[in-house]
């Protein structure tokens, strides 16, 4: 994985497929790994090495106890769960890009349709955003549910994901690889 420039990195989760995995024992249902990390893709570091774990970790997380600076990560299989192929569904990286967090969006509408699950959020696409994330919930402060939309340039959403009879309070926010930039909370009418 390129993370396309040098990054300060916390936190890895490697999480596994079970491609072709058969119904083995339990003894067998482990995996075994080493991540490895690099500033130039040339020279390797393992900043994780789980290959003598016997336990299941489909979905591992491991926190740094220091963070890191690195831009390129590989996985090395040393042995897969229940006789199955070697196949990663995500390698998540969490960290900061070192840059600056986007401006706060400006411009954000909220349009519920005449069918009143649906709804369009319209907002005025933020330089240097890479998405946005739109909460939404009952209470300016209870906005639980939320859509994230990638794309920094776009500025238009239309879903159908409401209750009819219930007033929601909305906030949009801004995000790219340095952090995230909140927008102020809006409502409509029923």
């Amino acid at each position: 994985m390129d993370l396309g420039k040098p990054c300060t990195v916390n936190a890895v989760q490697v999480n596994f497929a079970e491609q072709n995995c058969q119904n083995l024992p339990l003894v067998d249902d482990y995996t075994q790994y080493q991540l490895l990390a690099s500033l130039d893709g040339q020279s390797w570091n393992t900043v994780i090495d789980k290959s003598s774990n016997t336990t299941a970790v489909p979905h591992d997380y491991v926190a740094f106890d220091q963070p890191l600076t690195a831009r390129y990560f590989k996985v090395v299989n040393v042995h897969v769960a229940k006789d199955g192929k070697f196949a990663l569904r995500d390698l998540r990286i969490f960290g900061n890009g070192g840059g600056t967090p986007p401006p706060q969006v400006s411009g954000f509408t909220v349009a519920r349709l005449e069918d009143a699950r649906n709804v369009t959020f319209t907002w005025n696409p933020v330089p240097g955003a890479e998405g946005y994330v739109i909460h939404y919930g009952v209470a300016p402060d209870a906005l639980h549910l939320n859509l994230q939309y990638q794309g920094g340039g776009m500025s238009k959403l239309t879903v159908s994901c409401l209750n009819r009879d219930v007033k929601y309070f909305y906030q949009i926010d801004a995000y790219n690889d340095s952090g995230v930039t909140a927008g102020a909370v809006t409502t409509t009418a029923q």
